[in-house]
């Protein structure tokens, strides 16, 4: 039994389609590489983790492919969640580019209190595919420092390329900016970060 209890933390994914929302989340959660389409119905998902010897609850919203068509939804979704996620992939300029319109997104459906502090984590997925690679790390990065409060990551879902470690950096990080204090809990498996995350810290 842990000494603190359970800690619930919501986050959502945003980026073009196609650039592996799901397949990131899905590799996450099940430990496999899964490609299929799925609504933001179907992959509300929780997941129990032990980070640091504090029980989190993650709570994870997927937005793929249902961004217009469940837009009420979304606006609700992102008025609760504690952290976003932007997603691109490495192969394709445009899903870069296309990330300033995800972020202003969430911050107009959410409307946080606080937006320059409210905090983004941006990945890059597919870098299995390096050989095809059109955004470079560099790019990506002074992306991050121009928004400031933004971390950048490079993974790859399919090949489940440090993809743990990356979700427990990000919770660490919220984490400790929240200072969340919670009840008693109980035990989970742990994940353990044995690999260091592949991120630029980008604070404003």
């Amino acid at each position: 039994m842990m000494s603190t209890g359970p800690v619930s933390l919501k986050v959502i994914a945003l980026g073009e389609y196609g650039v592996g929302k799901t397949s990131l989340f899905y590799q996450f959660v099940h430990d496999k590489f899964d490609n299929r389409f799925l609504s933001i119905r179907d992959d509300c998902v929780k997941k129990e983790v032990v980070v640091d010897g504090r029980i989190v609850i993650l709570e994870i919203i997927d937005s793929s492919g249902g961004f217009d068509i469940y837009r009420s939804l979304l606006r609700l979704y992102c008025n609760e969640v504690d952290v976003c996620i932007l997603v691109y992939d490495v192969t394709s300029p445009e899903s870069f580019v296309k990330l300033e319109y995800w972020r202003d997104e969430f911050l107009r459906l959410g409307d946080p209190q606080v937006p320059k502090h409210f905090p983004f984590f941006v990945i890059g997925n597919k870098i299995d595919l390096e050989e095809l690679r059109a955004v470079s790390a560099r790019k990506a990065e002074e992306w991050c420092e121009s928004k400031g409060n933004t971390e950048h990551f490079e993974i790859s879902a399919k090949d489940n390329m440090i993809v743990k470690q990356v979700f427990l950096d990000i919770i660490r990080t919220v984490l400790r900016r929240k200072a969340i204090e919670s009840d008693d809990g109980q035990q989970v498996v742990k994940i353990q970060a044995d690999v260091k995350p592949n991120r630029t810290m980008c604070w404003s």
